[in-house]
């Protein structure tokens, strides 16, 4: 009897010490409820759920995928758009070399024809004086001839001189003509510079736009893949790999 009430009490004492500790450590009521943050998380985007690495009453850390959508179409996309860009890039690149030659052959070609144009200007002056004098020469010629004291055939020599001269001149003045209008066809290759240069500054603004496109489809990218931004525990999913799901 002893040793039956022995165990007894040495169960009583158990049970006691077990409740009392789980008292101590612990608070329990009837009609408790957890006080939680409650989040909840979904597409951004239309599309086929291909990944939902969770379940429910999993604990996820800040940054962990919850799900990830079908991205192939998004990735395609941005792909174009990267070539797209990368065309333009080079068109751009093309009006730059094209500008360098056209700008190169210009100031070469200004400063040749402005060379002959002075040569030729020179030209004229010196003939413009041998002709001056022909012609001084002549007339007097036909004075002295009128008068009986020169010869016909130093009358003709005079008239051939003064000739000869006018047709110089007359060539060194169509001469100067041609260089100046040489330096107008180098006027309208400069104005084809500008022309060039309207039209890259035209690439250069759609290569802007290109990358703004590119970087909002980069952020599409970017919604196809749902993370966790806080530390949680996972209480309840409603979709499952295969599905469709709505934005």
């Amino acid at each position: 009897r002893g040793l039956v009430l022995l165990l007894i009490a040495a169960g009583l004492f158990t049970w006691a010490y077990g409740w009392a500790t789980t008292a101590w450590k612990f608070v329990r009521e009837t009609d408790a409820r957890v006080a939680a943050d409650m989040f909840a998380f979904s597409s951004r985007l239309n599309g086929r759920l291909i990944k939902r690495p969770v379940e429910a009453g999993q604990t996820v850390k800040i940054g962990q995928i919850l799900a990830a959508l079908d991205d192939r179409d998004a990735r395609i996309r941005l792909e174009e758009l990267q070539a797209e860009h990368a065309r333009l890039v080079a068109e751009r690149d093309e009006y730059d070399a094209r500008i360098a030659v056209v700008q190169h052959r210009t100031r070469s070609r200004v400063a040749v024809e402005n060379a002959k144009l002075a040569a030729a200007g020179a030209l004229v002056d010196a003939i413009k004086y041998e002709f001056d004098y022909a012609r001084r020469e002549m007339e007097r010629a036909q004075k002295l001839s009128g008068q009986g004291v020169m010869s016909a055939k130093s009358l003709d020599e005079s008239q051939t001189t003064f000739l000869m001269k006018q047709k110089e001149m007359v060539r060194s003045r169509a001469d100067v003509a041609s260089a100046r209008a040489r330096l107008d066809e180098v006027g309208a290759e400069i104005e084809e510079v500008s022309i060039l240069e309207r039209e890259r500054a035209t690439l250069e603004r759609r290569g802007s736009e290109a990358l703004v496109r590119i970087e909002r489809q980069r952020v599409e990218l970017g919604d196809h893949v749902i993370k966790s931004p806080i530390d949680g525990v996972v209480s309840k999913v409603f979709v499952e790999p295969g599905e469709y799901v709505q934005a």
